[in-house]
């Protein structure tokens, strides 16, 4: 059984992936740089949180981050098409 921070951590976290979700859909995106800055300070968050046992809250920043690089990557090619 996961302990209640756990729980709360990996709740928010889903809540700011869905958020997330209309920028990877949109044509706008944020700047590459806050979008591995992002995504690298949640890989780190992640691997606190598997360290302190607390699987639900990693496995959910682990996807926010797969989220960040998702966006990273679409602004790249973005940058590299022109159409930024």
């Amino acid at each position: 059984m996961s302990n209640w921070q756990d729980l709360v951590l990996s709740g928010g976290t889903l809540v700011l992936a869905g958020a997330l979700l209309p920028s990877i859909f949109s044509k706008h995106k944020p700047s590459v740089y806050t979008s591995v800055s992002t995504g690298t300070i949640l890989g780190i968050f992640a691997v606190v949180y598997f360290s302190l046992s607390m699987w639900f809250a990693a496995a959910t920043t682990l996807i926010t981050c797969g989220l960040w690089a998702t966006l990273a990557i679409q602004e790249m090619i973005l940058l590299k098409q022109g159409k930024d």
